[in-house]
């Protein structure tokens, strides 16, 4: 399963909102008016030396993720295409999730939200689904008529979350060699991811004002 085209242009406005700043630059943006102070520097100053003084690795890092994102919701032009890049769509949102994690944790304390979780634990399991079962994904929900299937869903990959090693092992054996449907993340759930990483950033902004003032 994936996102149509019209859920595609709907997640491209939300992302938006909550990603962009009034000038339609990524978020993280901000930081370099926190960090650009007025009067440090003369106007004889090296340019080099002055931009990789200012230069703020966090914030251009997440700015080009923020980017990246943009250019694939924006990409597909037709169902097909969106169904393709859906999985590709989760996983690039899980970059931008460790991306300001990482630039978090180090400043402010990073505290994982729920809606993080969801992006996280779905990630998890498009890239590394050995991990979870040994099943086949070559058919979607309709193609299976009456058929069993272990069906994927946020529920189940938060109760397989909250397994230990050995509970895994055996649910792994269960369901072994059966056909799996993955039933992406709702979009409300992206949309409140998207509100989740904006909050992250402002938390960061925030603590760099602290930090400069």
């Amino acid at each position: 399963m994936g996102y149509s085209r019209s859920q595609f242009r709907e997640l491209k406005a939300e992302f938006d909102t909550a990603l962009l700043d009034a000038d339609g630059d990524p978020r993280s943006c901000r930081l370099y008016d926190v960090e650009m102070v007025e009067g440090d520097f003369k106007e004889s100053d090296d340019l080099a030396a002055v931009l990789h003084q200012l230069h703020i690795p966090e914030a251009c890092n997440i700015a080009a993720v923020i980017s990246s994102v943009q250019r694939l919701l924006s990409l597909p032009r037709s169902e097909v295409a969106c169904r393709e890049l859906s999985e590709v769509l989760i996983t690039s949102l899980d970059m931008l999730r460790e991306n300001i994690r990482d630039a978090v944790g180090h400043a402010a304390g990073y505290q994982e939200t729920d809606a993080d979780r969801v992006i996280r634990r779905w990630a998890g399991f498009l890239k590394h689904p050995r991990q979870y079962v040994f099943a086949h994904r070559c058919f979607d929900g309709s193609e299976l008529g009456d058929l069993d299937r272990i069906e994927i869903d946020t529920e189940f990959l938060t109760s397989w979350d909250q397994l230990n090693a050995r509970e895994r092992d055996r649910k792994k054996a269960e369901l072994a060699r059966k056909f799996t449907v993955a039933k992406l993340p709702a979009v409300s759930e992206l949309t409140n991811f998207f509100v989740s990483c904006a909050g992250h950033l402002d938390l960061l902004i925030q603590t760099g004002r602290h930090r400069c003032c």
